[in-house]
């Protein structure tokens, strides 16, 4: 009875926060400059990060939690044991993968998250769905995982619709909707990148606004992460993918110093086609009018 009583003043006194993503939506910015870097703040982790050495130690419960949330394991940490860690008075879990399409559904996902933390409040960020789909190509290539042009993988995945993780992923409404059906309307947060991109301070404060907490505006500029390829490195990429694909077996030191070697060289990168844009545009109308509707988030593209 005392543990029980305990978890639950822990619970009502305590404000726990999940941000969710979107995938290529800064999650790198918010994890390692803000949610890691703010002493208010009890960071509770993820941190996947390709540009960067940093590491957070994850408590194995709360790893737990993690892969029990994305689908990865089925054996579920108890909510009490969870609750005790998150001991800060303003606690965050970050990981994107919490509303990515893959492993499991986003509705098991989002039944997984409230079996356990039923009381969290969610952060959301998200773009136009033409840059977070651009975003998702430049980064997986990027990684080595496509070999082919912007419009020649996009083709081919629009043929996989159903089946494509990407494209399914970029629904926002299927995802939030999933989010505000289990924790009401007035615990769920989305907030644009075009604001972080355009007014870091105004975005910032509404970031902090949510969290309770008061902004205090950095010394330093925003350090961007996980900057795209420069159009020549991807020209390059396409045109000898063999070649190209060898710089994953380099040390990270050469393979920024390769990508700083194409930042020199002024190349175009190449655009979705008109005929892609129009089709994303009448795939994705009903997510942004959602967002528009319901959040006010309008996008510039």
């Amino acid at each position: 009875l005392v543990c029980v009583l305990s978890c639950y003043f822990l619970l009502m006194n305590n404000l726990n926060y999940i941000h969710v993503g979107y995938p290529k939506c800064a999650s790198s910015f918010l994890q390692m400059d803000i949610f890691s870097k703010d002493e208010r703040i009890k960071f509770h982790g993820i941190i996947r990060d390709p540009d960067s050495s940093k590491s957070v130690k994850i408590n194995p419960i709360i790893r737990k939690f993690i892969l029990y949330a994305r689908g990865k394991t089925n054996i579920a940490p108890k909510s009490e044991d969870l609750i005790r860690i998150m001991s800060g008075n303003v606690n965050v879990i970050s990981d994107e993968d919490f509303s990515t399409y893959g492993n499991i559904t986003i509705e098991n996902k989002v039944e997984r998250i409230k079996n356990i933390l039923p009381s969290a409040k969610i952060i959301i960020v998200v773009r136009s769905p033409i840059s977070l789909l651009r975003s998702f190509y430049d980064f997986y290539f990027r990684g080595g995982h496509i070999k082919i042009g912007l419009n020649d993988f996009f083709n081919k995945e629009f043929e996989n619709y159903e089946e494509s993780t990407i494209l399914q992923t970029a629904h926002y409404k299927r995802c939030i909707s999933c989010f505000v059906e289990e924790f009401g309307s007035e615990n769920v947060y989305v907030l644009n990148l075009d604001d972080l991109k355009h007014n870091s301070n105004n975005f910032l404060l509404s970031l902090y606004k949510i969290m309770g907490l008061k902004y205090i505006k950095p010394k330093k500029d925003i350090k961007k992460r996980n900057v795209a390829l420069p159009g020549s490195a991807l020209n390059f990429g396409v045109k000898f993918p063999s070649v190209w694909n060898i710089r994953k077996y380099f040390p990270k030191f050469i393979r920024r110093l390769i990508k700083y070697i194409f930042t020199k060289i002024n190349s175009k990168t190449e655009s979705f086609s008109a005929s892609n844009i129009k089709r994303i545009n009448r795939f994705y109308i009903d997510d942004i009018q959602y967002l528009e509707n319901k959040y006010s988030i309008f996008f510039k593209d």
